[in-house]
């Protein structure tokens, strides 16, 4: 059995001597002519050659019984492996589709269609486990690794393969295309590798007669009496072949071998041929039931990996294009935009029934599917009709077309009948798996009415073979998906009164049952049940089922039309319920990721998420209007994390039955079943992590959102706008000698008088504070007056409110009064509370006290639009100008006459504003004019007066001050204050260039500081608007912020508000490089954006994530403890200052105020440079990422973000 064959027949040898002899015969001729002539006869020579070569060939090729090769003992073969290969080739190069119900008219080339599918290591006993037609049934996460065939053939981890998969997960499939390119002529950089394997398929169902044999021969016999040889091939042959290890052995269809013994045999027949042959490859295929009881020793297990979306599509491109080849007679790219058109078409189709998606991830069921919509036109018009052509493949069809033996003996019909009344079985008792005693005693009665002598586990055991139920663990089967188990219980409820049905409509458990029902039944007693139950989920399913029924009684379906339109009027639980349902419809397609949680099949649309708007806008908070203008079928994009988060709050909000959905984790989204969610290739998603929702970016997707330096730069630029007074007063902290100086002077003029007439300041004084109160009142007239858009109306009532407070305190001080509206009066009494109340509120209270001030606010904000505001603040603005002239008046000095001019020329303005002929605008213009030249006077008055206080220099001495005081400390543990202010002096008076010597201290400040307080001018200089320096020396920037302090103006008022920022702009300015450029505000802003720089590509993740966290490092004492306590405790007033201001905005309590937002910039910016100073880089990272993320918060929130974070849920 096991030797050689070396017998040579006759025929063989005579002709091998015939070329022999006319081999010598002419080459005797040859050598006759040249010894008797000298001359060469070459057509002698010719003649000989051709006998020669017939007789070999002859000998060799066509005697009868000659193989594919040399000698039989083991010559060299030649021609033997193109021939086999050729055999085997041909066997093995069309698609098989056996079973299928709709055939095609083409047979199609494997390698046209094939896609290759992906292998994971796997524990025996976990493959058991799997439910191959659709979800992994695994918690998520645990996919595995997918990898093709050849990477475990070649990474050499083993030689023995035992690949293990469900019906018609592609297994045999695999075999073939790996057999077909084994076949293939190697190219010629390939020859010295491809030559090392030759494929030997064997389908073990066909030859388990010669391998069940009483003396079975051995693997070279089996192989030579396949079908395919054609007898051809001898055994010898691939015996020697085996024999040096280079054959790649393919045993397909372990379990096909019916009955267990005989797999057991089988088995053991296996094992003796590897232990015979070894160092060749083997792989061994089977389903799981065929394998677990009699398993090989030392084999690696594989298993087969259900297709993933992209899989799918790639298949259906393949298959609809070889289709149309073979349909046209033709190849080319208007034959491929066909195909495509085509397979898009089916894939979008699919795509609208995710429970039919998720079954398409089986191979054989895709090819099914595609041959029904391509040969029938269309998918059927149901899912049920679809799902019923499914089971029957499964439960007989694939069977009988194999021609496997079927031990039961029933027809297709009986076993359907029987598979629907163990799935009813299984629904009523609520289970996905059952025990084989369970099982049996629910189906006996069907079984032995089907056939007497047909016991119910044989039965549960062929079926088995099937596919459709699957063992999942010793003793317990399932069916091989949850949808086939609820179609087939529907089934089984046809004809009779859905009693489980009806009762059923508040349970999800029989949801898609009772919908497949539907489909071919009058669904009027489950709608009318569910129109009865009143629940969300009653009445959602009701609304299903009209959808999906064959029939519905009229007036069920009237009923349900009227509950979406009637208006609910003031009822908000019925508003809630209708809500609820169109929420539970929305997201009642769901993709299962495991028992107990599925990911819901397509991303929140625009028509769901407007009724979470509808319901935020309601509750007072502000979304950016472009949400509302996208098409409702779109999925929302472009959310914030906060937005996210309260969505599902908001959504499980909706339901009363412990529905519940929630954000998928980043391994959810990880798991190959999303990739069969709709529209989310390439898409970010927001996930929940055990803190926070983060942004999911998938893998080979650029980071999304992230700003250039340019971006940076420019932005924090536009943040000076609204913040520049403040870094005024950081450049300069308010000094007591500031505010004094005007106190002290008008005090002494008041108290003790003037000792000439010309001195008299008094009058002059009370004319520019009373012009003072009129410019705030012009500017409030601005305020209200000014047109802007309404998202500004509280920046606009709270300007007007602080110029109005402005003008009340500094005409109190005068010992008058501003009289305007008592209703106006009531809304700015409360105004300014709340505003007052926020800007002294702890860190507990401030995030409670702005969402008071909001509203406040927001209760101003109408006033300013009534038409008797306008009025009172003209007439209180004639008055006070008015008043102002009478003063002039009084004077007598040589200033207010010079003056008296521009005074009548402003009284003429208020006049025509009086009669609706002007605007605020230019009498606010008149009124700054005469202040400027008040100043002035004003300055030179005092020091004829004997004035101490130099109103040129106070400025340049404040910007000294911080400095020095810095300077000193890092020579001097205790600085003096007095020591600061001499010193400060000593260097305005030298102009920063004289050697100014410290006390004991060998240091020059004018050398050390003069670069310094250069550039605290320059950015000073253009602060205060001015557009050189030189004009700075005419009109005092000094004068104008002690103005600004002494009158309590609307940067006075928020200085305690803003205390924090000013606190920034010096840790800012104090780590700012000097620079003697005039270029100072770009430097500036340069030095910002540097600041603010993030080494990584990544985009900002959700700025209040990012502020959690480092507020909760900053509130670790282990984190700083190496931190100086004074820099530790500002760095983190900063973040939660900036964190109370950002949080109502995230919240959506408060509209994006661009003012705050760059308040938090710069504070963020502060905090990060303390923290880098003490080493503390990882909290200053995530701060400068929040920095980011706030500037990409304010440009998405301007823009429609179309390409932004899906919002996808999971149900659980």
């Amino acid at each position: 059995m096991c030797g050689v064959d070396r017998t040579v027949s006759p025929a063989r040898t005579i002709a091998r001597v015939v070329a022999l002899a006319s081999f010598v015969l002419g080459c005797a001729v040859t050598a006759n002519q040249v010894l008797d002539d000298g001359r060469l006869s070459w057509n002698w020579l010719y003649v000989a050659w051709a006998f020669a070569v017939i007789g070999a060939l002859y000998a060799e090729v066509l005697t009868p019984g000659a193989p594919l090769g040399g000698a039989a003992a083991g010559g060299r073969p030649r021609g033997r492996r193109r021939m086999y290969l050729r055999q085997l080739r041909a066997s093995v190069a069309d698609m098989e589709t056996v079973g299928i119900a709709t055939q095609g008219e083409f047979a199609l080339g494997l390698r046209q269609v094939y896609v290759e599918v992906s292998l994971a290591p796997q524990p025996l006993q976990d493959t058991a486990g799997e439910p191959y037609l659709g979800h992994l049934g695994r918690p998520a996460g645990a996919a595995g690794e997918r990898r093709a065939l050849s990477s475990f053939l070649h990474d050499g981890g083993g030689r023995v393969f035992a690949i293990i998969g469900g019906p018609g997960s592609g297994k045999t499939t695999l075999m073939r295309e790996t057999a077909l390119d084994l076949c293939r002529r190697p190219r010629p950089w390939e020859r010295s590798s491809r030559r090392a394997r030759l494929p030997v398929l064997l389908y073990l169902r066909d030859h388990a007669g010669m391998i069940l044999a009483d003396e079975p021969p051995d693997l070279a016999e089996v192989a030579a009496a396949a079908g395919w040889t054609a007898g051809r091939v001898p055994a010898s042959w691939i015996r020697q072949q085996l024999d040096r290890g280079r054959c790649l052995v393919m045993l397909d269809g372990l379990d096909e071998v019916a009955d267990a013994d005989q797999r057991a045999r089988v088995v053991a027949w296996t094992r003796r041929q590897i232990e015979r042959f070894p160092g060749n490859h083997v792989l061994l295929t089977s389903r799981p039931h065929g394998y677990l009881s009699n398993p090989l020793p030392s084999v690696n297990v594989l298993q087969v990996r259900r297709f993933t979306g992209e899989q799918i599509g790639r298949f259906l491109h393949n298959w609809y294009y070889a289709i149309e080849c073979r349909a046209q007679g033709t190849t080319g790219r208007r034959v491929q935009q066909q195909a495509g058109q085509k397979a898009d078409d089916l894939i979008g189709r699919i795509r609208e029934r995710p429970a039919l998606y998720d079954l398409a991830a089986n191979p054989l069921l895709l090819t099914m599917i595609a041959n029904v919509h391509r040969y029938r036109d269309a998918l059927p018009g149901s899912r049920a009709a679809l799902y019923g052509e499914m089971c029957e493949v499964l439960v007989h069809r694939r069977q009988e077309k194999k021609g496997l033996p079927d031990r039961t003996g029933l027809r297709g019909p009986q076993k359907e009948h029987i598979v629907q009344r163990l799935a009813l079985a299984m629904m009523r008792r609520k289970v996905r798996d059952i025990s084989v005693a369970d099982a049996c005693a629910a189906i006996d009665g069907d079984v032995r009415r089907a056939a007497a002598g047909l016991a119910p586990e044989d039965f549960l055991a062929e079926v088995g073979r099937s596919g459709l139920l699957v063992e999942r663990e010793q003793g317990r089967y399932a069916f091989a998906h949850l949808t086939l188990q609820e179609y087939l219980a529907g089934a089984a409820l046809l004809g009779d009164r859905p009693a489980e049905l009806v009762d059923g409509v508040d349970d999800p458990w029989w949801r898609e049952a009772t919908l497949l029902w539907a489909a071919d039944a009058d669904a009027s007693p489950v709608v009318a049940a569910c129109l009865e139950s009143g629940t969300a989920r009653a009445l959602a399913l009701a609304f299903d089922c009209a959808e999906e029924a064959r029939s519905l009684d009229p007036a069920l379906r009237a009923s349900l039309e009227d509950m979406l339109v009637r208006d609910s009027g003031d009822d908000p639980e019925r508003q809630r319920l209708i809500t609820a349902v169109k929420a539970a419809r929305a997201l009642r397609e769901t993709i299962r990721l495991t028992d107990d949680t599925a990911v819901c099949a397509r991303p929140v649309t625009h028509e769901l998420y407007a009724l979470f708007l509808q319901s935020e806008r309601a509750e007072g908070r502000h979304h950016p209007e472009h949400l509302d203008d996208r098409p409702p079928g779109e999925p929302v994009a472009g959310t914030w994390a906060e937005d996210a988060d309260r969505f599902v709050t908001w959504l499980n909000g909706l339901f009363e039955d412990g529905t519940t959905y929630r954000l998928p984790t980043r391994d959810e989204l990880d798991d190959p079943a999303i990739g069969l969610v709709s529209g989310t290739e390439g898409r970010c998603v927001w996930v929940r992590t055990d803190t926070d929702v983060l942004r999911y970016v998938p893998s080979g997707v650029p980071w999304p959102h992230a700003p250039t330096v340019e971006q940076v730069r420019s932005r924090l630029l536009l943040d000076f706008e609204p913040t520049a007074s403040f870094l005024r007063l950081a450049l300069a902290p308010p000094d007591p000698s500031r505010v004094e100086a005007y106190a002290e002077l008008f005090a002494r003029v008041v108290s003790e008088g003037p000792e000439e007439e010309t001195d008299d300041l008094g009058p002059v004084l009370q004319v520019f504070l009373t012009l003072a109160v009129a410019r705030e009142l012009a500017f409030a007239m601005d305020a209200v007056e000014t047109p802007r858009p309404s998202r500004l109306h509280r920046p606009r009532a709270l300007a007007f409110a602080r110029h109005i407070d402005t003008a009340r305190r500094t005409a109190a001080f005068l010992g008058a009064s501003v009289v305007l509206d008592p209703d106006l009066d009531a809304a700015l009494n409360e105004a300014w509370a709340a505003d007052r109340a926020y800007r002294l509120a702890d860190e507990d209270r401030l995030v409670g006290a702005a969402v008071d001030r909001v509203r406040a606010l927001d209760r101003l904000s109408p006033r300013l639009l009534a038409p008797e505001t306008p009025h009172a603040l003209v007439r209180a603005l004639e008055d006070t100008v008015e008043l102002a002239r009478r003063h002039g008046t009084r004077a007598r000095t040589a200033d207010m006459s010079a003056l008296a001019d521009d005074i009548a020329v402003l009284r003429e303005a208020t006049r025509r504003l009086v009669a609706g002929a002007g605007g605020s605008s230019a009498v606010a213009r008149l009124l700054d004019g005469l202040l400027d030249r008040l100043r002035l006077r004003l300055r030179n008055r005092a020091r004829g007066f004997g004035f101490v206080h130099d109103f040129d220099r106070v400025r340049e001495f404040d910007l000294a001050v911080p400095r020095v005081r810095a300077l000193l400390r890092v020579h001097v543990d205790d600085v003096d204050d007095e020591l600061v202010r001499d010193s400060a002096q000593a260097l305005v008076n030298g102009r920063y260039r004289h050697r100014v010597r410290v006390p004991g201290l060998d240091l020059d400040l004018g050398r050390e500081l003069h670069p310094v307080l250069v550039q605290d001018r320059l950015l000073d200089a253009w602060l205060a608007g001015a557009d050189d320096l030189e004009a700075t020396g005419q009109v005092s920037a000094a004068a104008t912020a002690l103005d600004r302090v002494f009158c309590g103006s609307a940067m006075a008022t928020g200085t305690e508000r803003r205390r924090d920022l000013v606190a920034a702009y010096r840790h800012l300015l104090a780590a700012w490089p000097p620079a003697g450029d005039h270029d100072t505000v770009h430097r500036f802003g340069a030095f910002l954006a540097a600041v603010a720089a993030e080494p990584e590509s990544r985009g900002p993740e959700p700025v209040g994530a990012l502020l959690r966290e480092a507020c909760g490092l900053l509130a670790e004492p282990s984190a700083l403890a190496q931190a100086p306590t004074e820099r530790l405790s500002g760095a983190t007033r900063l973040v939660l200052h900036a964190r109370s201001l950002v949080e109502p905005l995230l919240s959506r309590l408060l509209p994006l105020d661009g003012e705050d937002l760059g308040c938090a910039r710069i504070e963020l910016l502060a905090a990060a440079v303390m923290l880098r100073e003490t080493g503390h880089d990882d909290i200053a990272a995530l701060l400068t990422r929040a920095v980011r993320g706030l500037i990409t918060l304010q440009a998405r929130d301007e823009e429609p973000q179309p390409d932004g974070e899906l919002l996808l849920l999971v149900r659980t």
